[in-house]
Parts: structure tokens; C-alpha cells; sequence
């Protein structure tokens, strides 16, 4: 069932960036995130459990299963600039050229703010961040119990609902 929910939500964001259907995969980004933060909380109570030793394996694997990914990507990306030049990149993605500064490549390796910022070596970065903030909140304990989880929950879809009015608002 999982495998057909989320090959439907990758269809979607597929027909984003190829058809422009911004609603539709923007929607399921959304989604990804809900199953992701469904499947981690099981993998963190049945697998890991809650203890300082459980904790730590399931913020190393977090760790190996997102960053290494994310520097490959970092450096196919950077390769790319580097044979295509920045003038071509920059029409494709207006932050997409090489960091000059130290903080902008630690910004980059880390994904520290990575919606922010100015270059984004890797466009679609802005999710990792927002998975790996979940990721850090789960192993915290905010999964911990249904009645934390629910709280959770609701404050997130409450968070989401309120930032898209203002996004809304401000759009007028």
C-alpha cells in the first residue's frame, strides 16, 4: 500500500516540475513528509527505542542515509556548473552557481537554512531540511506517546494552515 501512495506523490511531483502542476506537487511534497514522519516514528519505537544508545543509531543512520546522498548530489551539481558555466546555470536556477564564501558553502554541506540560502548548489535542497528538522524532533521524543504525537501533529497542521493564510495575505 505504501508503495503505491508514494509512487503516486513521486508521479505528482514528477508532473510538477515537467507540466507546471505547482498545486499537485506541491501537495505531494506535503504528503512525503506525512508518510516519512509516520514510517520514522515506527522505526524509532520498534527499531531504536528511546534510550541514549537507540537515539544515537537512529541519528547516525538519519546521518548516512541523507548527507552522503546529498554531497554526491552537491558535487554532480558543482561539475555541471563548472562545465556549463554559471550564465547558463543561473537561467535554469537563479542560486545555482558556485559559493564564494564560507558561510555559503557551509550552508550548502551542512543544509543549514537551505531555503534561504544565496547559492543553493542543490535546488531541491529546502526538503532535506525540513526532514532532517522532523528527523531531530522524533528522536527527541516528540513521538514518544500518541497523546505527544497528536499534540504534535495538530500544532504542525495548525502552523501550516496559519502560514498559508499570511502566504495568502501577502500574495493580495
Amino acid at each position: 500500500m505504501f508503495g503505491v501512495y508514494r509512487t503516486v506523490l513521486a508521479v505528482l511531483v514528477v508532473l510538477n516540475h515537467i507540466a507546471g502542476a505547482h498545486k499537485l506537487g506541491w501537495h505531494a511534497v506535503f504528503g512525503f513528509y506525512i508518510l516519512s514522519g509516520y514510517l520514522m516514528t515506527l522505526i524509532m519505537t520498534r527499531n531504536y527505542g528511546y534510550s541514549i544508545s537507540g537515539t544515537w543509531k537512529y541519528f547516525i543512520n538519519r546521518f548516512l542515509r541523507i548527507y552522503p546522498i546529498y554531497w554526491a548530489a552537491c558535487l554532480l551539481s558543482l561539475l555541471l556548473i563548472s562545465l556549463l558555466g554559471s550564465e547558463y546555470t543561473t537561467r535554469f536556477d537563479v542560486n545555482l552557481y558556485v559559493p564564494h564564501d564560507v558561510v555559503s558553502i557551509f550552508r550548502n554541506v551542512s543544509l543549514y537554512e537551505s531555503d534561504i540560502i544565496d547559492p543553493k548548489v542543490v535546488p531541491p535542497s529546502w526538503a532535506l531540511t525540513i526532514e532532517i528538522f522532523f528527523y531531530i524532533c522524533i528522536g527527541l521524543g516528540l513521538s514518544r506517546s500518541r497523546a505527544l504525537t497528536l499534540v504534535w501533529v495538530l500544532a504542525s497542521v495548525g502552523y501550516t494552515v496559519i502560514a498559508n493564510i499570511i502566504r495568502c495575505i501577502l500574495a493580495v
